[in-house]
């Protein structure tokens, strides 16, 4: 996740859509070049309508402008969710690591 904050193919203008995920409580946030993103939502903090108008209403030319321009408070729903996402993509990299070795 940290690799995509900076990634200009995570802007406004490459943005296309959210859609349902098939796993509950799931959402994608799709971009030109088949770039997406994943959230959950395990709480209920989100919905389709709140991440399309998120993404699709602000102007930014990448995830970092977008997120910190919006969510600057680290209590935010949306700010924790991206961290999590950061924190399972570290995870998934340490054990792929490990079973490689």
């Amino acid at each position: 996740m940290l690799k995509k904050l900076d990634d200009s193919g995570y802007s406004k203008d490459n943005f296309l859509d959210v859609k349902d995920s098939n796993k509950p409580n799931e959402f994608i946030t799709l971009f030109k070049n088949n770039k997406q993103l994943v959230f959950s939502s395990k709480t209920g903090e989100f919905s389709n309508n709140f991440l399309k108008n998120t993404f699709a209403s602000q102007n930014y030319n990448n995830l970092r402008e977008l997120f910190f321009s919006q969510y600057t408070i680290k209590n935010e729903p949306f700010f924790i969710n991206i961290l999590q996402q950061a924190k399972m993509d570290f995870y998934d990299q340490i054990t792929q690591d490990m079973l490689l070795t």
